[in-house]
């Protein structure tokens, strides 16, 4: 006698042979609900890999992104966004007494009327720290970065380049180090060119400058960044700085001293950064509202099938069929249709990452590698998909077989 794993094995390969027949039986049906599973089920698949590629994975050029935090300061009164606002120079400059050379600087200096070799354009121009890009652990494709220039560095008369800014300004002169660059009619001399994909705060094409929070106003804010040691957390680095925080909230007036620090991860792209918060939930809502369309339309399709097959479910139910074997072996046809929608659905995610590589003018600054992960989310999503869209189908032409089954089919629905 077989134990009861061998025979659920057994009648699950049955109920794939079966349902794998029905289809070859119906090959239109079946073929229009592949292809619609698949629309649902590809478009969720790369609307979730877009939205990770957006929101959630770390620049690809950083070197140990998980380390690295962004500094912020705001009222924890506000349950949506209890921080986001810069951090007063003031601040900053207690916060380098405790946390040292780990921990940097920038803001923006605005649009610019920057000169190089090859032609003037208005430019964003940045002001950081110079610290930095060691921080981040980026070094420039070409030439040096501020930390590295030592003594040799002077402050006020030197940029690094970003690779976009290379290309508009100086057409990608191999020989730009050294070369004067003039913005607003100052010269400049270019110690560095970063990376093509890199990218930090925004994806304009800037000129950097280096920042010295000394000669900078007392109003003055500042975005930061820090570089957390290993094994200290996010919580410890907010709790090392809440008490220089405290100190700096007793300068201002009553109403103002409430103040909250929160260190949150430097992952995503300028464009997740610059959306609304709530923006990755509107999608999810909106893939699965097209995903409960494609699972819809598939149901109304599997119930006319289903109904043209009346027969077939009723000399079942009449040989001893249980209602439960009968929905197990339609569900099975449903989800076996799903599973192929879902292969499809892979290759049509695969194909428009293609489209997207070969088209894309920001294509550089996304990490477009395909997650193995993918593979798996597709597998879950096809077998939620066909479950939801074969429950109702089998359900509803099972209902009245607990009664004499071949009577049924003379009170079949239209």
């Amino acid at each position: 006698q077989k134990n009861r794993s061998t025979w659920f094995g057994d009648n699950l390969i049955h109920d794939v042979r079966c349902a794998a027949r029905n289809m070859r039986r119906y090959p239109v049906a079946s073929l229009v609900a592949i292809f619609s599973l698949a629309a649902g089920i590809g478009a969720t698949t790369v609307t979730l890999t877009v939205r990770d590629i957006i929101f959630h994975r770390p620049p690809p050029t950083y070197q140990q992104p998980e380390q690295l935090s962004k500094i912020q300061v705001g009222s924890p009164e506000n349950p949506l966004r209890p921080v986001g606002n810069g951090i007063p120079i003031a601040l900053y400059q207690s916060w380098r007494e405790t946390i040292g050379p780990s921990m940097a600087a920038w803001m923006s200096l605005g649009e610019r009327e920057v000169r190089g070799a090859a032609r003037t354009e208005s430019i964003s121009v940045r002001g950081v720290t110079p610290e930095l890009f060691q921080i981040l652990g980026v070094s420039p494709t070409l030439g040096l970065s501020f930390s590295s220039l030592g003594s040799q560095r002077d402050d006020a008369r030197q940029a690094i380049l970003s690779y976009r800014a290379w290309d508009r300004l100086f057409d990608k002169r191999v020989d730009v180090i050294g070369q004067i660059l003039w913005i607003d009619d100052q010269p400049h001399t270019v110690v560095g060119v970063m990376p093509e994909r890199f990218w930090f705060a925004d994806w304009d094409s800037p000129v950097w400058t280096v920042l010295d929070p000394r000669t900078l106003p007392a109003d003055a804010v500042l975005g930061v960044v820090a570089r957390r040691p290993p094994g200290i957390s996010p919580a410890m680095l907010e709790a090392s700085l809440q008490s220089g925080l405290a100190d700096y909230a007793q300068r201002l007036p009553a109403g103002q001293r409430r103040l909250a620090v929160r260190a949150s991860g430097f992952e995503g792209t300028p464009l997740g950064q610059q959306m609304s918060f709530i923006l990755p939930y509107v999608l999810g809502t909106a893939v699965l509202l097209t995903l409960l369309i494609a699972c819809a339309n598939v149901a109304i399709l599997m119930i006319a099938q289903s109904t043209a097959r009346e027969h077939e479910i009723a000399i079942r139910a009449a040989i001893g069929a249980t209602r439960g074997r009968i929905v197990r072996s339609l569900l099975t046809e449903s989800v076996l249709i799903a599973m192929c929608g879902g292969i499809l659905g892979v290759c049509v995610t695969f194909a428009l990452r293609g489209v997207i590589v070969r088209n894309s003018g920001s294509g550089g600054f996304f990490d477009l590698s395909i997650d193995p992960r993918i593979f798996l989310q597709s597998a879950i999503i096809a077998l939620a998909t066909g479950i939801a869209a074969g429950i109702a189908p089998a359900l509803y032409e099972t209902r009245r077989l607990h009664t004499n089954p071949l009577r049924t089919l003379a009170t079949s629905d239209r």
